[in-house]
């Protein structure tokens, strides 16, 4: 078995930023709910009450990381508001070929 690829993947918690991170524990734990769903639609039994809960958990906990992600992203990458500089000390400095903020 190759573990190139996943420990490829492992890399991003490494150095990756949160947001990525919260984004593929939210695809674990969906990836760990949908087993857990395909295992318990597989028998006929009931199945145990940790069982419920696992499901339950993975699933709700999968839906909120993985919706956390993107709005970390967004709110932390959010560009900051520039200050306003006049009109003609902008085209003063265009003027003289100096950087306008």
């Amino acid at each position: 078995m190759d573990l190139e690829p996943v420990l490829k993947a492992l890399q991003i918690f490494e150095g990756g930023s949160a947001s990525a991170t919260l984004s593929i524990v939210g695809l674990i734990l969906l990836v760990i709910a949908g087993l857990t769903i395909y295992f318990a639609s597989g028998t006929d039994a009931q199945k145990s009450t940790s069982f419920r809960i696992a499901l339950l958990f993975s699933l709700v906990a999968g839906i909120l990381f993985s919706a956390a992600g993107p709005v970390v992203a967004l709110w932390g990458g959010s560009p900051r508001t520039t200050a306003k500089i006049k009109p003609e000390v902008a085209f003063d400095r265009l003027q003289r070929n100096d950087e306008v903020r």
